[in-house]
């Protein structure tokens, strides 16, 4: 945890240079957390239609931490943001330009997938309800960055220090009104969470040095059991509701609830303990290798992470998911089957490292400018 003490600002997008001061573990790690978003979608577009892909070890694991781990930065680098903005800049200024990013790329969406049913030669038909759905549902982390942001900004300029944490949780609710409703809640508390780490470490209090060994026990301990249960999701909270809601209408038992409820505490354990190891893993790391030019990638690639995750979809959900279903569809899904675990583990490690590459190119240095700014609003 250590490599977050020193965190005061981040580095600008242009011109990032080697610094003393400031600690690469939280650009480092959001680097790692979306080289593993495009792994996870790598092996869930190979895997798609053929196995499980929810119980894949890899797939399995990536989907315990980097998202929770995503959120928890984006939380911590919030209070920075809440210190130096106004309530205008921080909510409504941002409110905008990530809903002229979502209008724009998931527009683009809409146009690629329009384009591969051309080349299929299947029937297209441009649709403006299907665009609108394209829009309000495309990019949930998105949504997220943009409710979470908006809900806790609100929050810290209207009310003082003291009802803060009081105020973003009467105010989770609005969370409802997002698109990804359920999605978007699940990932709340680790923003907060996040923010009131950096809140707390900037009053000068620290974290007991050995709490971090901790923490990293009781993940290992999680994973070994979670690996044996079938796997759990960001749908939790909406599981525990409706279930809540079938044992009074008498659909369901106490059990049931009880049953759900740990599951739920499951997904958030896994979340907060997975995202913290990996911080303190990559930090340890860090100090142990130095400033590498891998650490640098990575640290790039963290600072870049808005930009490769928008892109991602583009070429990893769109692109590369229909030259797999060509390739399917030409060498037919016995070919997976028969070598399942070097689709699933071998093949799409080298993809994925190809695609995080290629995309990373494209947002550090084939987007710049005026551009930039206009495609993602930074």
């Amino acid at each position: 945890m250590s490599g977050y003490v020193v965190v005061r600002k981040e580095f600008p997008l242009e011109n990032m240079e080697k610094s003393t001061k400031r600690s690469l573990t939280p650009d480092v790690s959001r680097g790692i957390a979306i080289f593993l978003v495009i792994w996870g979608h790598v092996i869930q577009q190979g895997l798609y239609g053929i196995a499980e892909v929810a119980e894949n070890v890899v797939f399995k694991w990536i989907y315990t931490f980097h998202m929770p781990l995503f959120l928890l930065i984006s939380g911590f680098f919030f209070y920075s943001s809440v210190k130096k903005k106004n309530l205008k800049t921080l909510v409504l200024n941002r409110t905008g330009d990530l809903i002229k990013t979502l209008v724009i790329w998931n527009t683009v969406c809409y146009g690629c997938k329009l384009l591969f049913l051309i080349l299929r030669e299947e029937s297209v038909t441009v649709s403006v309800r299907v665009w609108l759905e394209e829009v309000v549902m495309g990019y949930w982390f998105l949504w997220a960055v943009l409710f979470c942001t908006a809900i806790v900004g609100l929050v810290t300029k209207v009310l003082p220090q003291k009802l803060w944490l009081v105020g973003m949780i009467v105010l989770a609710p609005l969370v409802l009104l997002s698109p990804c409703r359920w999605v978007i809640l699940s990932m709340y508390p680790y923003f907060v969470i996040g923010f009131f780490f950096h809140k707390f470490i900037d009053g000068g209090r620290k974290i007991a040095s050995l709490l971090k060994y901790v923490v990293i026990v009781l993940y290992v301990v999680g994973m070994l059991y979670y690996f044996c249960v079938p796997a759990v999701g960001n749908s939790e909270i909406k599981n525990l509701l409706d279930t809540c809601i079938a044992m009074i209408k008498g659909q369901g038992s106490v059990s049931d609830v009880i049953y759900q409820v740990f599951r739920t505490a499951l997904f958030y354990y896994l979340g907060i303990t997975g995202g913290i190891t990996a911080i303190v893993l990559i930090d340890w790391l860090g100090r142990k290798v130095g400033e590498t030019g891998v650490v640098w990638i990575f640290a790039q690639m963290g600072q870049y992470s808005m930009q490769i995750y928008i892109l991602q979809r583009v070429f990893v959900e769109i692109i590369l998911a229909n030259v797999y279903r060509s390739v399917t569809e030409h060498m037919g899904t016995g070919f997976v089957e028969r070598n399942l675990f070097m689709v699933a583990y071998v093949y799409s490690l080298f993809v994925s490292v190809l695609c995080a590459g290629v995309i990373f190119v494209i947002a550090r240095y084939g987007i710049r400018g005026k551009l930039r700014k206009v495609l993602f609003g930074r």
